[in-house]
């Protein structure tokens, strides 16, 4: 069975749940409250509103994830080599050159082919001290 769209909604729902997570500091909040303690303050988290958020791989899932945190009032930059940059304006994403992105971001999302040819490519333009996770193409963190 062949089923190229099967996962897109899938992967990009996941994406926007991870960076509201991310955002708002989800997972540690919950740690701490199972831990009997309530630091309002610690986890008061970072609002999504103006924030900008880069998206690398502008097919399916790219611009799912795109339409979907401009809801959440967020600007969409992105890179593709093959989505021609009117495509990607018609929504929302205005198209920059890799090396461009990176210092623009508050957020990052990565939605191209696992293969050798993007294995590493993006990762480090960013520098040390991030982390990087490919839950649509059942990639590790790194």
């Amino acid at each position: 069975m062949d089923t190229p769209n099967g996962n897109s909604l899938s992967a990009a729902e996941l994406t926007c749940g991870m960076i509201l997570c991310l955002a708002r500091q989800i997972p540690q909040a919950t740690a701490s409250m199972k831990d009997g303690k309530w630091e309002r303050k610690k986890f008061m988290g970072t609002e999504l509103n103006g924030k900008v958020l880069g998206i690398l791989g502008l097919g399916r899932i790219g611009r799912e994830v795109a339409t979907r945190m401009q809801s959440f009032g967020m600007k969409t930059i992105g890179y593709d080599p093959i989505i021609a940059p009117e495509v990607s304006a018609s929504f929302g994403v205005q198209q920059l050159p890799l090396e461009e992105i990176w210092p623009l971001c508050d957020f990052i999302t990565v939605h191209t082919p696992l293969l050798p040819s993007t294995t590493g490519r993006c990762v480090p333009a960013l520098g040390g001290g991030h982390r990087s996770h490919r839950p649509d193409k059942g990639g590790s963190p790194s």
